[in-house]
């Protein structure tokens, strides 16, 4: 009964998880909101690196992004949401390339992944994912 209650409220709160019995447990949320707090100061040092042009600090902001995100990824992948783990993809893609193009030397391709990187931030913010998981005890 109470999985049927469950499916039934993730439908409405609009698409079901791909797979609805996956249960996150309180560590695997409390790492993942950790994340977020570390992500937006990686984010800070990435976005202060670029403006002052210093491409091998951007690199350096870049790749701890991207140790970050990966994580993520599988975080949203376990947690069975499809669009979830879809815009984590397209930010951890992201997120590579902005250490790939600082470590080329290539400051606006550098920029141009960086507004990618904050746009798949704020898409997936605005989809509130986290209210469709299913947490355990």
């Amino acid at each position: 009964m109470r999985t049927i209650l469950i499916l039934i409220a993730v439908s409405i709160l609009g698409g079901a998880a791909a797979a609805a019995d996956v249960v996150l447990r309180p560590a695997e949320v409390a790492a993942h909101k950790q994340r977020m707090v570390d992500a937006e100061g990686h984010q800070y040092d990435l976005f202060e690196s670029l403006q002052a042009n210093a491409l091998p600090t951007t690199a350096k902001a870049a790749d701890k992004l991207v140790r970050l995100l990966a994580k993520e990824q599988g975080y949203w992948e376990k947690g069975g949401l499809d669009d979830a783990t879809a815009l984590a993809r397209r930010n951890l893609a992201a997120a590579r390339e902005v250490s790939t193009a600082a470590k080329a030397g290539k400051l606006d391709e550098a920029r141009a992944a960086f507004a990618e990187v904050q746009a798949t931030c704020v898409a997936c913010h605005e989809l509130h994912p986290e209210n469709r998981l299913i947490i355990g005890r």
